[in-house]
């Protein structure tokens, strides 16, 4: 009785420091943002958006230059194509959608985890640790002790207890 008081307790206080460390949502990781991506106005016509592409393309080719990710110019990419297609950019103007950046990934299958546990590694590491490594022996324990009064038909070897 006591001890699952305490065991329930501690589970409680390791959730709420776990979820205190998550941040707050980011909006800036969110929406479709083809524009400030190329850094052109909403009304940019398509010799704008090329234009600004092949800038962008010079300073972020991964064959140009050593120094960026291909993440940087597979985003430019993205966004050019975006608004470049009538299509594709009414969707993102109207509809404001958050998976635009993300759309050389749908072939990719991964776990939806919240942005704080994947950042933040250590606590995820520790609430592993934790749940994994520590919980279930200590459960274990007062199980075993508990099964170890009793005899096979349910009957306590010692009634003082």
């Amino acid at each position: 009785g006591r001890c699952w008081n305490m065991v329930f307790t501690l589970m409680w206080i390791i959730l709420l420091i776990i979820a205190s460390n998550l941040p707050n949502s980011d909006t800036s990781t969110r929406g479709c943002k083809p524009y400030e991506v190329l850094g052109v106005d909403t009304e940019a016509n398509d010799a704008d958006i090329k234009a600004a592409y092949r800038n962008l393309s010079k300073i972020y080719h991964p064959d140009k230059t050593k120094n960026t990710t291909y993440e940087k110019f597979l985003e430019i990419q993205e966004a050019k194509r975006i608004l470049l297609d009538p299509v594709l950019r009414a969707e993102c103007e109207e509809y404001d959608n958050p998976d635009w950046a993300n759309s050389n990934d749908r072939y990719k299958i991964g776990l939806a985890l919240p942005l704080g546990i994947v950042s933040n590694w250590k606590t995820t590491l520790i609430a592993y640790m934790f749940l994994v490594l520590f919980l279930p022996p200590v459960l274990f324990y007062f199980w075993w002790r508990r099964a170890r009064q009793v005899d096979p038909h349910g009957v306590k070897h010692d009634t003082n207890i």
